[in-house]
């Protein structure tokens, strides 16, 4: 490989880790993403748009080996280096196909791409996907928006000075729509249902564990939270995911007091709970004498959570409904990892959802970059839903 090329592959690879970078701060800087096409579209080779496409995916990933050897106690050094690796060339790998031929082909393979890191089976791991740009630009509008940006990249990935004519007619239809669809939103959100009464309290818990000490001072946690909100004007209130670890009859005991107030409003927390295969259940319960599980983590976070082949880790439902029935209104659910990925909200995509509830357990992911970034996902699929959003996270 010549010294200039070589050079170029890794101002692609830079290329895309700044737009990664700069894209991921805001919601609203999520409609730089549609730079995204414009990067594979100025590659010379597959190999560059390749490297463009591991340089935007590979940044998202480069915490992860610390995030993992935080999570894992500093064992499992190899998993925590190879894993996050693994997954950047698996996102990436498909935007080579970007890289060459005539428009028509580069816009036919950005929409090929687009397709394989968002549907199944890779739209379950395909986090931080670029089509996220669809809450920027088109919001309230769920799959519709993410139908448009998909259209928006294939045009754009297909711009050269030869068809600037007719992408540019394309893209001004795809884009002109932007202005009014955001005046829309905005005006729609001043006509949304109050949520004045649904409270989400983040904690500082730290590691879920099933140590006595951590256990009482996680029910003590929910105890006193809930016997402050228990008065008029609280109609929802949500705790983190997971805050209990294996949900035991000694918590439901302990907790049974909270149950007996005057004003209680709806109360949710998430809990795990070990079933008899060894695997484990990542819900959301109600606080009530029966304690009943009311939703469930669809896309458990992979290696740490949810490991296929492995005992001990956490159940996967990618094809359960998100919507459940709480505190008098239809509430989309998202659980963690969720909040990053656009597979798995059918119901918050088609407008059968009122409020999004994410719940977070981030003791892992504290201070990081990739905790910023999964809130401004869950921002960006509240703003894409249409719907207001409250997130609770465990810290």
């Amino acid at each position: 490989m010549k010294r200039a090329d070589a050079l170029r592959i890794l101002g692609m690879a830079a290329a895309g880790a700044a737009l990664s970078a700069i894209a991921w701060l805001h919601v609203g800087s999520l409609a730089l993403l549609a730079a995204f096409p414009l990067g594979l579209a100025s590659a010379r080779r597959r190999r560059e748009a390749f490297a463009f496409a591991f340089g935007y995916f590979g940044l998202n990933s480069a915490e992860l080996p610390s995030i993992l050897l935080r999570f894992f106690n500093g064992d499992g050094l190899a998993i925590a280096i190879l894993a996050p690796l693994a997954l950047a060339l698996i996102l990436a790998t498909p935007f080579a196909l970007v890289g060459r031929g005539s428009p028509a082909r580069r816009a036919a393979m950005m929409l090929v791409a687009l397709l394989i890191i968002t549907l199944p089976p890779l739209g379950f791991i395909g986090w931080l996907n670029p089509l996220f740009a669809a809450a920027a630009l088109y919001p309230g509008t769920g799959v519709a928006g993410v139908a448009l940006a998909a259209a928006l990249f294939c045009g754009l990935a297909a711009w050269t000075v030869r068809t600037r004519k007719t992408a540019g007619a394309v893209l001004l239809g795809l884009l002109v729509p932007t202005v009014a669809i955001n005046a829309w939103h905005v005006e729609r959100q001043k006509h949304q249902p109050a949520t004045l009464g649904v409270y989400a309290l983040n904690t500082r818990l730290g590691k879920p564990s099933i140590d006595p000490e951590y256990r009482a001072r996680a029910v003590e946690e929910i105890a006193r939270r809930v016997e402050f909100h228990s008065a008029p004007g609280f109609d929802l209130v949500i705790f983190p995911e997971s805050i209990l670890h294996d949900l035991s009859d000694v918590d439901r005991i302990m907790l049974m007091p909270s149950t007996g107030h005057e004003d209680l409003p709806t109360v949710l927390f998430g809990a795990t709970m070990l079933r008899e295969d060894q695997r484990r259940e990542n819900g959301i319960f109600l606080l009530n004498e029966e304690f009943p599980m009311v939703a469930n983590s669809r896309l458990p976070v992979p290696i740490g959570n949810w490991r296929p082949f492995m005992t001990g880790g956490v159940a996967a439902r990618p094809f359960e409904s998100d919507i459940i029935e709480v505190g008098g209104r239809a509430a989309a659910i998202s659980v963690c990892y969720e909040d990053a990925v656009l597979w798995g909200h059918p119901g918050l995509m088609t407008g059968q959802g009122e409020i999004l509830l994410s719940f977070a357990n981030l003791w892992a992911l504290r201070g990081t970059r990739t905790a910023h970034a999964q809130a401004v996902g869950a921002t960006g699929l509240a703003r894409l839903g249409g719907v207001p959003l409250r997130r609770a996270v465990n810290e």
